[in-house]
């Protein structure tokens, strides 16, 4: 997302991009915001689709997301891999396939 995503200005879909896309606005820690977004949907995911086990499974993994995309922007460059859109576009499809594909 920090590599790709943000630096064209591309969103995927879901409450990241929504928060990616209020990002642009307020200039605030996109990790902080994913993680406050992501809250609401943890809560009903507890309480309606399995309990405990994939609350803490999902919480993991939000908050593992979270924190790297915050932590990684300094070692990251500022321009993305590539300055061309298309190029962006493309990694950025890939990328969401292989972690769709983890998923």
């Amino acid at each position: 997302m920090r590599l790709v995503l943000i630096p064209a200005q591309l969103t995927r879909g879901g409450i990241s991009s929504l928060l990616q896309i209020i990002n642009y606005d307020t200039e605030l820690f996109i990790g902080v915001m994913v993680l406050l977004g992501n809250i609401p949907l943890l809560i009903w995911g507890w309480r309606y689709l399995g309990g405990p086990r994939f609350a803490l499974r999902t919480a993991f993994a939000v908050v593992s997301f979270s924190i790297l995309i915050d932590v990684l922007t300094p070692f990251l460059p500022t321009d993305g891999l590539a300055e061309n859109i298309l190029l962006n576009t493309l990694y950025g499809a890939i990328g969401s396939g292989i972690g769709f594909g983890f998923v």
